[in-house]
Formats: C-alpha cells, sequence, structure tokens
C-alpha cells in the first residue's frame, strides 16, 4: 500500500490537481491519499504514531507532498518511527525560486536536503526536476547541520535515492480549432473580431508568477483590440493584485484587463477553448501543467523558456519560448514574440495546430498515475 500523505488545503495548485489525480486513477487497497489536518497551536502535522488512527498501515509506503520540505523535523521523525519505507513527490524545490534571496536559497535547501535524505524514492514531473535534485543530493552538507535520521531499506540498496520521472498528465480534450463551427481570432482580423483577441493567464498570484511583467509589453500594442483574462487566487494581503492594478491604470490598460478569482479545472479547459493566445510569463516551472492544458486546448502559447516548460513544449514550434541573459533582452524577446501572436491570424492558426500536435504526444493520467506506483512498488 502506498499512503500519498499533503497538508489539507483547498488550493487548486498544480500539486495537488496532480495528487487528486493519482487519488482517482489508482485502485483503493493500492494507494490513499490522505490529506493531514495540522494541529492547532503549533501547525505541526500529526505525529507519527497518529497515522495508524487515520487509516495508515504501519507497514505502507509513505509518499510525502514536498510540501513537507518546510517541516524536516517531522520527516525526519517519520524516518525513525515508521516501519515502511518514505518516499517524497516533490512538484517544487522551493529553493530553486529565483525570487527568495541567497540566504533563504540555502535555508531552504538544507531542509530540502533533510527530507530528501530520508526518503529511499523520489518522484518528479520532470526531467529538469531529476537533474535538479541529482546536483542538489551532491552537495555537501556544512559539518554543523543536523544529519538526517538513518532511513528504513533494504541495506542492498544504493545510499542516495532512486529518482524517478512522472509528468503530469492531461485531460483528452478536442483542440478549439478542430471544434464545429469553431472560428478562433475572430473574422478573418490579425486583431480578433468585434470583442477582441481574448488573451488568457491561468496562475495564481505569486511573485514568481511575474504577472506584471507583462502589462509595460502589452501596452506597447494598445492599438490592437485585444482583453486579458487573468485567473488565480490572489495572494494574502492582495498586495501583488494592487501593484498591479495600479500599474495598469498608469499604463491606461487597466480597461483591458479583468482579474478573475481561482476556477475549477473544468472551468479553466472552457476558457481555453474560448481563448486565442495563452500567455506564461512564470520565472520558474518544475514542470508547467497549464502550458501542457493550453497545448491540449490547441491554444498558442507565449511563455518563459524556464524550468521544464520546454520539455513540455518539446522540440517543435508549439509554444514561444522566450528567454534573454538580461531583463532587457527578455523584454524584448516577448516584445517579439507578442508581435507575431497578435498581428498574424494565420501564424496564431499555425501555431494552435501546433500545439494540438505536441498534446497529442503527453501522457495522460492514466499513464502518470501507473509510472508512480509502478516506481514505488518496483523491487518490493
Amino acid at each position: 500500500m502506498v499512503v500519498l500523505l499533503a497538508p489539507q488545503s483547498t488550493s487548486l495548485s498544480g500539486g495537488y490537481l496532480y495528487n487528486q489525480h493519482l487519488a482517482a486513477e489508482l485502485p483503493a487497497d493500492r494507494f490513499m491519499y490522505l490529506q493531514l489536518q495540522h494541529r492547532r497551536g503549533d501547525n505541526m502535522p500529526p505525529q507519527p504514531q497518529e497515522l495508524t488512527g487515520l487509516g495508515v498501515p504501519t507497514d505502507a509506503t509513505l509518499l510525502i507532498d514536498s510540501l513537507y520540505f518546510s517541516f524536516p523535523e517531522w520527516v525526519e521523525e517519520l524516518a525513525r518511527a515508521h516501519r515502511g519505507e518514505l518516499a517524497m513527490l516533490v512538484h517544487y524545490l522551493p529553493s530553486l525560486d529565483p525570487t527568495v534571496t541567497s540566504d533563504s536559497a540555502d535555508t531552504l535547501r538544507r531542509a530540502e536536503l533533510r527530507c530528501l535524505n530520508c526518503c529511499g524514492r523520489i518522484i518528479v514531473p520532470s526531467t529538469y526536476m531529476k537533474m535538479e535534485i541529482q546536483r542538489l543530493l551532491g552537495l555537501q552538507s556544512p559539518p554543523d547541520e543536523p544529519q538526517a535520521a538513518p532511513r528504513r531499506r533494504d541495506p542492498a540498496r544504493p545510499a542516495r535515492p532512486a529518482i524517478h520521472t512522472a509528468p503530469p498528465g492531461t485531460d483528452p480534450a478536442t483542440p478549439a480549432h478542430e471544434q464545429s463551427g469553431y472560428d478562433r481570432g475572430g473574422q478573418g482580423t490579425s486583431s480578433g473580431g468585434p470583442a477582441g483577441l481574448q488573451l488568457l493567464t491561468v496562475a495564481n498570484w505569486t511573485a514568481a508568477k511575474n504577472h506584471r511583467f507583462l502589462l509595460p509589453l502589452l501596452a506597447e500594442f494598445r492599438e490592437l483590440n485585444w482583453i486579458w483574462r487573468i485567473f488565480g487566487q490572489a495572494d494574502e494581503h492582495e498586495t501583488l493584485v494592487e501593484e498591479f492594478r495600479h500599474t495598469a491604470e498608469h499604463l491606461g490598460i487597466s480597461g483591458r484587463i479583468r482579474i478573475e478569482p481561482q476556477i475549477s479545472p473544468g472551468e479553466v479547459a472552457h476558457h481555453m477553448q474560448a481563448a486565442d493566445v495563452f500567455l506564461y510569463p512564470s520565472l520558474f516551472e518544475s514542470y508547467g501543467m497549464v502550458v501542457a492544458e493550453a497545448l491540449a486546448a490547441g491554444l498558442p502559447v507565449v511563455a518563459n523558456s524556464t524550468g521544464g516548460i520546454p520539455e513540455v513544449a518539446g522540440p517543435g514550434e508549439a509554444v514561444l519560448l522566450c528567454s534573454g541573459p538580461t531583463p532587457t533582452a527578455l523584454s524584448e524577446a516577448w516584445h517579439q514574440a507578442l508581435q507575431s501572436v497578435l498581428t498574424d491570424r494565420e501564424y496564431r492558426e499555425q501555431l494552435g495546430r501546433a500545439a494540438a500536435a505536441r498534446a497529442s504526444t503527453l501522457p495522460a493520467w492514466p499513464d502518470t498515475a501507473a509510472a508512480v506506483l509502478t516506481a514505488l512498488e518496483k523491487d518490493k
């Protein structure tokens, strides 16, 4: 039995959606998804001995969500107390977030190492993340760092945890350009129909998602007819949202932008079918699930070439990937990409066809779930 442990949350982040798909696809006699309610007062997860009362078999393989990087002492206690094997499902390495300071990144890396060194197996969403964890595990902890508890495993196994890749799946979808009566992009004009080009971003409001970066770029195309809709959970105090609104008003384009709340996966798919272009300025992604969803909808995508996104994009031209050695160079790359995709309907249609073709090669959720379970049950 494999038991996936994650903190209780109502979030619709990519990691939680991944977890939910695993639970939906895998048989209940071999897999359990348990969202743990943290204790009041100290906000700590339940003690290891409490897991049995929650239905966790004493010899189960515990697959620990990477949100528990914030609780290395708890993971180490699990390694000491639990009879079964420990594994980690690493959706994200916080230390790789480009918006954190170098000192914070060092602290995060220490916590990540403590957790990973408790585990016999690690599941990651991309080859990029596999390489980053291999690099992380190759680092030597400073002498004064606390040593991770020894993990329970067969002595014949190698000292380092085995790392397995299980890319997120995509739900089957009919790309919009294949739907009956579909006319993405309006009445043959480059700037869309009467409602204008429908630009779409789906991303919760964090600094790394980089929403505000696009505002001065889109302001340069104010002569075109477009509307930008953004769906996502606001930051805790809505500081980022308010800064975004203020900048949009200063640039004179606030009337072109619709800031919407977080929506369900089904609603995301609906809005993707209605959109013309998907914009994703995120500074870091371990994979880029929402980019894969946009490809499945046959949407032209413009995104930063960062983290695992190039893996999702593939070797062809399904995604316009932007990069640059300096902020100015990156802005210029985005300007060129937006110039192409906003003004040339034929090019958008070409990108949409390439997107759908690429999506057909990506795994479905049953493939992802099978890969996870196979990796965790191998050699048992």
